[in-house]
């Protein structure tokens, strides 16, 4: 158990920015960032034992941005406000492009 927090701890220190980051490059409403971002960590806690590494397939880092950007647009789609907050624009091939 002690070890799973301390395992928790270094997923929050490595991850927790890269999801503020991202967050930002969405260009999420700055007031809303702490609670989607505990979403997408709650998320992320859930789903992590789902991740299948693959040199195939996505890397981590892909993934987990798609478990951000889906969250995220859960998150608008359960709060009609909140979808008013997401700037327009899409990703093509993962990056992305400001209408």
């Amino acid at each position: 158990q002690a070890s799973d927090s301390g395992a928790w701890d270094e997923v929050l220190r490595l991850y927790e920015p890269f999801v503020r980051r991202t967050l930002g490059i969405m260009k999420i409403n700055p007031s809303t960032t702490d609670d989607v971002c505990q979403q997408v960590l709650a998320k992320l806690w859930q789903e992590l034992k789902n991740f299948q590494p693959d040199e195939k397939r996505a890397r981590f880092r892909t993934w987990f941005t798609k478990l951000i950007r889906n969250v995220t647009i859960g998150s608008a789609g359960s709060k009609p406000s909140f979808w008013s907050e997401l700037r327009c624009g899409i990703f093509v091939n993962g990056r992305l492009v400001r209408s």
